[in-house]
């Protein structure tokens, strides 16, 4: 197993599990399959969740891999499949080791959506796991004031950085384990001078400095970034939805799934074509400046008739997908406004109008 040192800490590291060591204890705080809540542990062990060993079979395979390394007391456990990186950030006072778990939890939604979607979010850090060390004794107290930073940092990093609404609940899936020592050679507080406001402050301080370093090392690390998909969804708008609204101004052939699926399978394809993503997020980017009255000169709530950039990306989109034919289907998907088209703004229903329209007439051709 590697070896890393943090001082009176040890890091053993393996592709199956990590192994946070400390000979004279934890008082740990964490989100723990086994050893959670407010406990005193010798080992920190993240295990690789494998989907055919019960609870009993993997708690008796680290029991024994701890005998075999000679690491002797109580353990904490986070089961969780999990990237092998590790990011470390230091401090005089506290370490913070975070790793990116192998999946994230997506949003309930369509099949299509949701198998597209994580495979682009499988290698993203949406959702990275902390073991956050303080090297100083603390009191429960104020090592759940530390927990309690250590979440809220977190949701504002990812608000910062704009986790896609496909991902569901993210700091609420995450493992979180807050550990100090139990006993400090190098610096013994008394439980007042550990308590007061100052100190707080400083701990506050420092596992901010920690928490941002290490999720700017992951989101460097793994190109954090966002897909049309996860724009498209954040403007409220569904593949159902959209697969839905082609079906209502279909005429003269059966609704079937096939044919759903036919239409579910051509929206993706037109999704990775460049010209059309480009086209696309020109209206949600402009929709969302009409939106919050960014534009002085500008005021489009009651969507004017003497607006018709909107249809010049519309046509603009069908005709890429499927050329001139397409833009005429458009105008009656413009027009009418099906289905969830009717609930958009005065960009995005003449931009998700000429997606829906260019993709009928594409499985048609087809």
């Amino acid at each position: 197993m590697e070896k890393i040192n943090l001082r009176d800490v040890l890091i053993y590291k393996s592709p199956q599990t990590i192994i946070i060591n400390r000979k004279k204890g934890f008082l740990i705080m964490g989100i723990c399959e086994i050893g959670g809540g407010l406990n005193k542990v010798q080992n920190i062990i993240i295990n690789q969740t494998r989907e055919n060993k019960t609870n009993a079979m993997r708690i008796a395979e680290l029991e024994s891999l701890l005998e075999e390394n000679n690491f002797e007391g109580k353990f904490s456990l986070i089961n969780h499949p999990f990237n092998e990186d590790l990011f470390i950030t230091s401090t005089g006072r506290i370490t913070l080791i975070s790793f990116k778990p192998n999946s994230v939890k997506l949003n309930p939604m369509s099949d299509y959506l949701s198998i597209v979607s994580q495979e682009s979010c499988d290698y993203l850090p949406w959702s990275l796991h902390h073991i956050l060390i303080i090297h100083e004794k603390v009191t429960p107290a104020t090592l759940l004031k530390c927990f309690k930073t250590a979440v809220e940092t977190k949701k504002q990093i990812e608000n910062m950085k704009g986790v896609p609404l496909l991902v569901e609940n993210p700091v609420d899936d995450d493992c979180l384990v807050v550990a100090s020592v139990i006993e400090n050679e190098t610096r013994s507080l008394e439980v007042s001078q550990i308590e007061n406001h100052s100190f707080e402050r400083e701990l506050s301080e420092s596992i901010n400095h920690c928490m941002v370093e290490n999720s700017l090392k992951a989101f460097k690390k793994f190109n954090f970034s966002k897909g049309i998909l996860d724009f498209i969804y954040e403007s409220g708008i569904t593949l159902e939805g959209l697969v839905d609204a082609g079906m209502e101004l279909c005429v003269g052939v059966e609704i079937t799934p096939e044919l759903k699926e036919t239409l579910g399978k051509q929206i993706l394809k037109s999704l990775a074509d460049i010209n059309v993503i480009t086209l696309i997020m020109a209206g949600i980017r402009v929709e969302e400046d009409f939106e919050q009255h960014r534009l002085r000169e500008v005021n489009v709530d009651d969507d004017p008739a003497y607006l018709y950039s909107d249809e010049v990306l519309g046509m603009a989109i069908a005709n890429q997908i499927a050329g001139t034919k397409a833009i005429f289907n458009f105008k009656r998907y413009d027009e009418l406004k099906p289905g969830i088209l009717s609930t958009l703004g005065p960009m995005l229903d003449d931009v998700f109008a000429g997606l829906v329209a260019g993709c009928m007439s594409r499985i048609f051709e087809e």
